[in-house]
């Protein structure tokens, strides 16, 4: 199931219940905190940490073309996977599914082993599975693929194009 539609079931026994409620994530941005406390009707206590780790970069890199684009990100790709080890995996965010088939087509010329994930992909879940049992493979999924992803062995995170939010 879509973790929005869990989150519409956790407002229910919200409403059926006076127990405490913990929510965890590492992505809520401030502007989201609001809009929790209207759906969960309640006030909750927000405890943040910074995200600077020493394991943990960020780049941002303008290009000038579609075309330059695609070829950077999967030079850079293909780069990075020959440096895995059989464990570390990659996703890449597409804001759409057309990008993500877009993106897949291109990106098999460079490297194997790439999966799509997007909430209507009729192999979504064998796909999961495929990209977390094959080593060094990348995942090109929209943001649903990411709310909630808890594996260990991710190295690179990218982002195709703009996104919605961090939500």
């Amino acid at each position: 199931s879509h973790y929005r539609d869990e989150l519409s079931r956790l407002k229910f026994l919200r409403s059926r219940t006076s127990i405490p409620l913990i929510l965890l994530s590492a992505t809520v941005p401030l502007s989201y905190e609001e809009k929790l406390n209207q759906l969960f009707v309640t006030k909750f206590k927000v405890i943040r940490d910074s995200t600077v780790r020493p394991n943990i970069t960020y780049r941002k890199q303008l290009l000038p073309t579609n075309d330059e684009l695609i070829k950077t990100l999967c030079e850079s790709i293909k780069a990075k996977i020959s440096k895995y080890s059989s464990e570390e995996r990659c996703i890449v965010y597409c804001q759409t599914t057309l990008l993500c088939d877009q993106l897949k087509s291109k990106l098999e010329k460079y490297v194997t082993n790439v999966f799509i994930y997007t909430s209507k992909h009729p192999e979504k879940d064998s796909n999961f599975k495929k990209w977390r049992q094959t080593p060094k493979s990348i995942m090109i999924a929209t943001t649903g693929f990411g709310s909630g992803i808890d594996y260990p062995s991710v190295r690179d995170v990218c982002i195709y194009g703009s996104c919605y939010s961090v939500l």
